[in-house]
């Protein structure tokens, strides 16, 4: 029996993304295809065959990479207006784009040691992360499920005995089980048969410990290979976490990362769905704390104004979400804030 079930382990962690050596085409033969994504239908994303909103990958071209999630890929906006192609055209340096929506940190850095492996380490690396309670793990629906998804597809979900295909439902895949909407803080039951909701076993801190190991290790990699890299995040309780970690011991702080808000990246969604920017959080505080309103607040910042014109509403917010406006990503002009702020520390 028990030598039954390790082999049923070994055959999942063989047949999933850990143990693959390159990037799994998800267009097949396509080197670039059309899509939508992002809940976004007016919009069509270019995507190379690996399914990043990338030009196809060439050996030892790129020199600047630029990683995360979402908010990387551009969902919502021209891909000229997303902050790493607004950083790459600043340096002049060819870049490829590793960023997919919904995805985790640890899943970011092991799209970057293929990169790297495959395709030549570049100069220099940027990344804008996530939130650190995003998770990829393997479910098997015989042991362990995921509430997130259920039984039917997830939107990032992949199949692991045929990983073109999506989620198979019955078929072992790899999920991003989201911990900041797990259980394992509740009262559990003494009992709970089989499957076992991954959200009732996968804790906030254990995304944390896995998440923020890969970090390290990605931090020690670059350096000892002499990548210039830096990196920060859009996730405000993240963000909060990490001055915590440096306020409790600075020894314990990451090399590579900085503050994005203290760098001036600082933004309030106003009533009329549209994304302002400020000078510093303590401005954006002291606007909230006025109530002001999006006729009369004069508290944000009014800069890149001759860019309002040529973009048009994706300056302010995202277009995805046409149903639910508020829940758009960031436009074009917190993007060109995000890219300022790397440029800064470069």
């Amino acid at each position: 029996m028990a030598e039954s079930r390790r082999s049923e382990f070994d055959g999942l962690y063989y047949k999933s993304i850990w143990n693959r050596k390159e990037f799994i085409p998800i267009w097949g033969e396509h080197e670039v295809k059309e899509t939508n994504a992002g809940n976004d239908p007016e919009r069509i994303y270019v995507e190379n065959k690996f399914g990043f909103r990338s030009k196809p990958f060439v050996e030892n071209e790129a020199k600047l990479v630029v990683s995360g999630c979402s908010f990387t890929y551009g969902v919502g906006i021209p891909q000229e207006g997303r902050w790493g192609d607004i950083v790459s055209e600043k340096l002049n340096m060819p870049t490829a784009t590793l960023a997919r929506p919904g995805i985790g940190i640890l899943d970011i850095v092991n799209n970057l040691y293929i990169y790297f492996k495959k395709y030549g380490n570049p100069e220099v690396l940027l990344c804008l992360f996530p939130d650190p309670y995003r998770l990829l793990i393997p479910i098997d629906e015989k042991h362990l499920t995921s509430n997130y998804y259920g039984p039917v597809s997830g939107t990032y979900a992949y199949s692991i005995d045929n990983p073109e295909a999506g989620k198979i439902q019955g078929s072992p895949y790899l999920a991003t089980v989201h911990a900041s909407n797990s259980d394992a803080s509740k009262d559990m039951p003494k009992f709970h048969k089989l499957p076992i909701p991954a959200e009732y076993v996968i804790s906030k801190d254990i995304a944390l410990f896995y998440n923020l190991s890969a970090l390290s290790t990605l931090e020690q990699y670059c350096n000892s290979v002499g990548i210039k890299f830096l990196w920060s995040t859009w996730e405000r309780s993240f963000i909060d976490k990490l001055r915590e970690f440096q306020a409790y011991d600075e020894s314990i702080a990451f090399e590579n990362y900085f503050d994005i808000e203290a760098a001036g990246v600082v933004s309030r969604r106003f009533e009329d769905n549209r994304d302002r920017m400020y000078e510093n959080i303590e401005k954006l505080d002291d606007c909230i704390l006025e109530l002001h309103d999006q006729n009369l607040c004069q508290c944000h910042l009014d800069c890149h104004s001759e860019l309002a014109q040529k973009y048009g509403e994706d300056f302010y917010i995202g277009s995805d979400q046409p149903n639910e406006r508020a829940n758009a990503h960031k436009g074009v002009h917190y993007n060109i804030h995000v890219a300022e702020a790397f440029l800064s520390r470069l």
